[in-house]
């Protein structure tokens, strides 16, 4: 409980500090928002590779098994005998 009330409270200390030196904290306080522009140039590339590392995690997550005790035994095992 008490970590929560300090974690609150560190955010509405951010959120004071931003207002204060004048930048806006969420997309929506924006001058621009919602008619954003972007360089599809530069975006392309980044999504590209998210959408990559993306498949990849699924793919990992895809394959571990349903019993997660009995893997980490089998990780802590192949670490000992290698």
């Amino acid at each position: 409980m008490l970590l929560l009330a300090l974690i609150e409270s560190q955010c509405d200390l951010n959120a004071l500090i931003f207002r204060i030196i004048g930048i806006k904290m969420w997309i929506w306080e924006q001058d621009e928002w919602p008619n954003f522009a972007w360089d599809k140039s530069r975006i392309v590339p980044k999504l590209r590779d998210v959408r990559l590392h993306q498949g990849g995690l699924l793919g990992k997550m895809l394959c571990q098994t349903k019993n997660y005790k009995q893997s980490m035994l089998d990780t802590l095992l192949a670490n000992i005998v290698h």
